[in-house]
């Protein structure tokens, strides 16, 4: 009996509270749709002392039997009000906080038991009254429980969750046609759509086929399950209700420019400080790799017979050019260039030297006899290349000596002089091929006069033989 006067009072409080609202053009009306059985709220006044118990059910709009939930806890609800669509005089945040609960709650993804219902009413009860003075009873009448926690944490975390945004840079730069793979370190980019030129994989950004340009890009949240918006509507006579309803856009933007980069690496020889390489040499076929800054091999490859090589859009990144093999007849370098690619410095110009192999060759140059030899100075010798062209003209010292560095390559060298009498040494063929000395002994011996004394007999025959008739 207590409760039931408990209950009447309620009412006469209830009837009582009217609310000072600006009425819109556009109306609409609301009625209590189904019980949802087995499911009971208490809502309890702080300020009259009050509580109310009552069983769960729909909130329903007339003719469309949309969903809608009330969002004044203490007040009566009156199927024959009328309701103006407009925004109840609520803080911001509160309304904010309603229609995403609203959004999130029952309806959404699988929330579809319509226990997911009353408990979408009651956390938007408790957002407005405070969580202890709305809760869940056992029976009609009956005793707290906690039976819904878990559901109702779930909601939160997905509000929680959606409240972010996809935390990946805002601009972007690469270059053309390159696959970049960008993750959202906020890991809610699986409920964004993704406009043409871009691709969404689970929790991955993925950026591929572009040319050179500007695209500016919209990552569209994958809210829009309801043909319309949620909306508030407000009465002068019985609760305001939330129309579910999809959230305001909360889009993601995001600008890409495509660029391209260039990479001219030309490779010359240490000595003649351009692409001509010394003796025999070749600077094409040099092998070089590119590394990234975790020394990942992005691309190899070899020069070609000018020495060079370009590389069109190589990522923007740091990078390190490393030789890996040599052109035929060249040293290997242990030498690295470093270089960085960057919007603003997207051309790069290498040069990367090489040193020939060469060789000393030396000349000690002896005249004389067999028995006895000596230093012969001031002796020229012809160096001629493969191709019998003039390398260079080299004459022995006062020791004998004459000396010669030659780059990789064959040789041959001819003894241009000699000291009156005596013979030439034979040509030299020399083959350099590595960096050892080779020293050549040449040793010119006495011309042989020929014997020219005769017998009388033979010179009778020679003038006989001679005698003109």
């Amino acid at each position: 009996m207590k409760k039931i006067i408990k209950i009447l009072v309620v009412a006469i409080i209830l009837l009582g509270t009217i609310k000072s609202i600006s009425v819109n053009a556009e109306t609409s009306n609301f009625y209590k749709g189904e019980k949802i059985s087995g499911i009971y709220m208490m809502a309890y006044n702080p300020n009259t002392k009050i509580g109310i118990y009552q069983v769960a059910r729909f909130i329903r709009e007339q003719n469309t039997n949309k969903i809608a939930y009330c969002i004044d806890p203490y007040d009566w609800f009156y199927d024959t009000s009328t309701y103006n669509r407009e925004t109840p005089n609520m803080n911001a945040i509160l309304l904010d906080r309603i229609e995403k609960i609203a959004h999130y709650g029952y309806g959404y993804g699988n929330h579809t038991d319509s226990s997911w219902y009353a408990v979408t009413q009651a956390m938007i009860w408790k957002e407005v009254a405070g969580d202890e003075n709305i809760y869940f009873t056992d029976t009609l009448n009956g005793n707290k429980i906690n039976s819904y926690d878990n559901m109702i944490n779930e909601i939160n975390t997905i509000i929680n969750q959606n409240e972010k945004t996809p935390n990946i840079p805002n601009n972007i730069v690469l270059v053309e046609d390159e696959e970049k793979t960008i993750t959202d370190i906020n890991n809610v980019l699986g409920n964004y759509n993704s406009t043409s030129n871009i691709e969404i994989q689970g929790n991955n950004l993925i950026i591929k086929g572009l040319k050179p340009g500007e695209y500016n890009e919209n990552l569209i949240r994958k809210d829009n399950i309801y043909d319309e918006p949620i909306l508030f509507y407000t009465s002068v006579d019985s609760q305001n209700v939330v129309k579910l309803g999809n959230l305001e856009s909360k889009n993601s933007k995001l600008n890409i420019k495509v660029i391209n980069t260039e990479i001219n690496i030309k490779k010359i020889d240490l000595d003649t400080k351009t692409n001509k390489p010394s003796g025999d040499a070749k600077i094409e076929g040099t092998e070089f790799s590119i590394v990234d800054e975790n020394n990942n091999i992005i691309k190899s490859f070899k020069t070609n017979e000018t020495g060079s090589y370009k590389i069109n859009n190589l990522p923007l990144g740091k990078y390190t050019l490393i030789e890996e093999k040599p052109g035929i007849g060249y040293k290997k370098s242990d030498k690295t260039i470093e270089f960085e690619l960057s919007e603003e410095n997207n051309k790069k110009e290498i040069e990367f030297s090489n040193e020939v192999i060469k060789k000393k060759i030396k000349i000690i140059k002896t005249y004389g006899t067999k028995e006895k030899q000596i230093k012969e100075p001031n002796i020229e010798f012809n160096v001629y290349d493969k191709n019998n062209n003039l390398v260079k003209t080299i004459k022995t010292n006062n020791e004998g000596e004459a000396e010669i560095i030659l780059p990789y390559g064959n040789y041959t060298i001819k003894q241009l002089t000699t000291t009156e009498g005596y013979e030439f040494s034979n040509p030299i063929n020399i083959k350099v091929e590595n960096e050892e000395e080779e020293t050549y002994t040449l040793k010119d011996y006495k011309i042989n006069v020929p014997n020219t004394k005769i017998s009388l007999k033979d010179f009778i025959i020679f003038l006989f033989q001679n005698i003109i008739i």
